[in-house]
């Protein structure tokens, strides 16, 4: 039982891991698309947002 416990908590640390990893080229991405879309004038700067 006790080999059975450790497999777990490996999985879930390992999933937590990989989940975090994937959460975090999501936000990449999507700065960079955010960054191509105000440089081509299609969308405001978040700063503009903050202030309404």
């Amino acid at each position: 039982m006790n080999c059975l416990n450790n497999l777990l908590q490996q999985l879930i640390i390992t999933t937590s891991v990989i989940a975090w990893f994937k959460n975090n080229d999501v936000t990449t991405k999507e700065k960079q698309q955010q960054q191509v879309l105000q440089a081509n004038g299609l969308i405001s700067s978040l700063k503009d947002k903050k202030n309404c």
